[in-house]
């Protein structure tokens, strides 16, 4: 699915329509810090001022239990709850692993290694956030820069929104209200990975499936 879609998914309560990124550890003049990123000096996103909340939940690399899951470079380990997991393009560039038991215990993560919209992973990750924070039914926090092994760069942020309960299950109906983060990263070997994870509203991203998950994730 083309870069593009994410502002329209997320403008029609859908879910994740961003390429997934691969974190690494930035260098130079885009060194990674959690204090808050600097805006992109041109381009696409030059105008994005760092500005918002603070994030949910900040990734950190850590390992977890479950099923091991590759796409391209990107390998994520799976918690037995993502049980769930809907492949997308020939050959594949996105995976959805989900799960729905109520709109008070849901998860999804996704994963995209489409290339970025931009040359610079930078400018990419700026125009997505201000997206998501221009588009849409959401809210949003600032935008941050981590340190990630095996990334050039990596820049990650939170968000609220309401969303259709029936992209984590083709049996729900109605309206869930989730919280979300992702990470937007391009690794030292030049692989475009953007990387999302869902959990019910209202603290619901703390230590949930999804994000633990996310927080596995390992680039070769």
């Amino acid at each position: 699915m083309p870069m593009i879609s994410r502002r329209v998914l997320a403008g029609a309560l859908a879910l994740g329509g961003a390429a997934v990124a691969a974190v690494g550890c930035a260098k130079n003049s885009d060194e990674a810090s959690t204090a808050g990123a600097q805006a992109p000096s041109s381009g696409a996103g030059a105008s994005a001022s760092p500005t918002g909340g603070p994030l949910q939940v900040t990734p950190a690399p850590e390992k977890t239990e479950g099923q091991a899951l590759s796409l391209e470079t990107v390998t994520v380990t799976l918690p037995a709850e993502l049980t769930e997991i809907t492949w997308y393009g020939d050959p594949h560039s996105r995976v959805k692993p989900h799960f729905y038991k109520g709109a008070g215990d849901c998860g999804l993560l996704d994963i995209n290694v489409d290339h970025f919209r931009f040359e610079s992973a930078q400018t990419s990750a700026f125009d997505e956030w201000e997206a998501y924070r221009r588009d849409g039914p959401t809210v949003t926090s600032t935008i941050v820069a981590l340190d990630w092994p095996g990334a050039e760069g990596a820049w990650a942020w939170t968000w609220d929104q309401p969303a259709d309960a029936s992209i984590l299950s083709d049996s729900a109906t109605g309206t869930v209200n989730l919280s979300g983060v992702c990470m937007m990263l391009r690794s030292t070997s030049g692989q475009d990975v953007y990387i999302a994870a869902y959990a019910p509203h209202q603290g619901g991203l703390q230590g949930c499936p999804a994000l633990r998950a996310l927080n596995s994730l390992t680039l070769s």
